[in-house]
């Protein structure tokens, strides 16, 4: 085995299986590479870097990457964080939890600080839906969010899905029947989408799940994502768990490029708003008429389809993935839910009565009858 072709090796076994625990987390990173190629005996020369930066490229290695030409700075990045309730009221200490507890919001906020203590001065949105929490709960959540801002300085918006500026087809989607994962992903396609209406937005919009594991701008911002961002204007994410080509998980648009907008709009916005829009109808016939609604439901994976519907229409076929290290918990840190079901399963259909949700075969008939959707109002200091 030659000296390089040790190193890639080492690089492949850093790379080990997620089921390995001994290997859980990756140790090699740009620094410790040099001080590996002079171990092995690798002249440390930019043809040996780039064969071992295109093998980790390969093998979606998060820490090994070609750094880009020119940093990307916090000012340029804004960071968006979301947190949605699967079923009205579920808290009446935090936002983030169930019943009295605190934690979850603790967690969060934790998990903020450890993406800031990487990425100094950087900004970020933090999205919720109010209608979905009692106001005793939102009023304690905003004051633990405002001694968690004075105490680390961190520059952070408390954003409300409500105030969104969207048609009814689509605000309608946030209701509590829907599935969660629909309104999750639904959130993450219009916060870019919002962006790029904004022309005091920063250069970059970054939506992340709380739990992918903090990184600092160099590691993500590197020259692969900012060529990706220059040509096609966005990026989702790839990780080592992953058997599909891309996540939604962890997403980049640069809102500044204006070349793939209208694409956006067309392909995924509104042609998802077309879709809810004949999909209600079609539900409130088939009711009336009695027919069966099995095949005329909302999924979860409706909204993360449409990204396939911008990729054709961008004619894309370059890769637009960024390697980021894999979630470090489980969905119930991304969202409040019970773990019982796995609701990326979960289809829901609206009915004259209710809802009727269907998770893994086991069906809930809901009545929403005594919920309305209202915002509370979200103080001018946050």
């Amino acid at each position: 085995m030659t000296p390089i072709h040790s190193v890639m090796f080492d690089i492949i076994k850093d790379f080990a299986p997620p089921y390995s625990e001994e290997r859980s987390q990756f140790t090699l990173t740009n620094e410790s590479l040099l001080t590996l190629m002079e171990e092995k005996g690798v002249e440390v020369t930019e043809e040996n870097l780039s064969q071992l930066r295109a093998l980790s490229l390969k093998i979606r290695h998060p820490r090994i990457y070609t750094p880009a030409e020119t940093s990307v700075k916090s000012t340029q990045v804004m960071v968006n964080l979301l947190w949605i309730q699967e079923n009205p009221f579920q808290s009446t200490k935090s936002v983030f939890d169930r019943g009295d507890k605190t934690e979850n919001c603790l967690r969060y906020l934790g998990r903020i600080k450890e993406l800031s203590d990487l990425r100094p001065d950087f900004s970020v949105q933090l999205w919720i839906d109010s209608a979905l929490v009692t106001e005793e709960a939102f009023n304690k959540t905003i004051a633990l969010i405002r001694t968690f801002k004075e105490e680390t300085g961190i520059n952070l918006k408390l954003r409300d899905v409500r105030l969104l500026p969207i048609d009814s087809d689509l605000m309608g989607c946030f209701h509590p029947a829907m599935p969660v994962y629909f309104r999750v992903d639904l959130l993450k396609a219009l916060i870019p989408y919002e962006a790029m209406k904004n022309p005091d937005h920063p250069t970059f919009c970054e939506v992340r799940d709380v739990d992918i594991k903090p990184n600092t701008l160099a590691e993500v911002y590197n020259q692969n994502t900012i060529l990706s961002l220059e040509e096609t204007g966005f990026v989702l994410a790839t990780y080592r768990e992953m058997s599909q080509t891309y996540e939604n998980s962890f997403l980049i648009f640069n809102v500044k490029n204006s070349s793939y907008q209208q694409d956006y709009q067309e392909s995924f916005i509104t042609s998802l708003q077309k879709k809810i829009s004949y999909q209600k109808t079609v539900n409130q016939y088939k009711e009336f008429q009695g027919y069966s609604l099995k095949s005329n439901t909302f999924v979860g994976e409706d909204v993360y389809g449409y990204y396939e519907n911008f990729l054709y229409a961008r004619k894309i076929t370059k890769n637009i993935t960024v390697c980021v290290e894999a979630p470090l918990s489980s969905h119930s840190e991304r969202w409040n839910h019970d773990n019982l079901y796995d609701r990326r399963n979960e289809r829901c259909r609206f009915s004259k009565e209710g809802a009727m949700v269907t998770i893994n075969g086991h069906r809930q008939d809901l009545d929403f009858s005594k919920w309305e959707a209202r915002a509370l109002t979200i103080p001018e200091d946050l």
